[in-house]
């Protein structure tokens, strides 16, 4: 099998590598997209390979954080993605039960530490917020 190399002039514009690695696509795809050798592409393209993905959602995460500090119905949606990914919260779900129970029942409430549990503020421990279980 021959390893087929392609000559300077044939080369893609960086800009272009640059943009199809921020789409996700990996130097092997791109390579093979292109018609180039992947030696040659990783040795000509070094930077826009580690920095397409990099640039790319920087750009989306600048316009999500545009949207989610702007007026109208998509900066709710955006706020709310974006608090959920970057400050750890979620949606929760209260289950109220009434009537009388015949059985005993134990509840068991574990604890998994998560990244955001390891964030501090200057003046508050996320981590202080959690309590340990009540003996029934």
């Amino acid at each position: 099998m021959s390893i087929r190399q392609c000559n300077s002039t044939s080369l893609p514009s960086p800009a272009q590598v640059e943009a199809l690695t921020g789409y996700g696509l990996s130097s092997a795809n791109i390579a093979k997209m292109l018609d180039i050798d992947e030696d040659v592409l990783r040795a000509a393209f070094e930077h826009e390979l580690d920095c397409g993905g990099l640039k790319a959602n920087a750009k989306v995460a600048e316009s999500l954080y545009r949207k989610a500090t702007g007026e109208g119905r998509e900066s709710v949606t955006a706020a709310i993605f974006w608090l959920k990914a970057r400050a750890c919260w979620k949606e929760t779900s209260i289950h109220e039960m009434d009537g009388k129970l015949d059985t005993n029942v134990t509840f068991v409430t574990t604890y998994e530490e998560r990244p955001c549990d390891r964030l501090e503020t200057k003046d508050h421990d996320a981590r202080s917020t959690w309590q340990q279980p009540r003996e029934m």
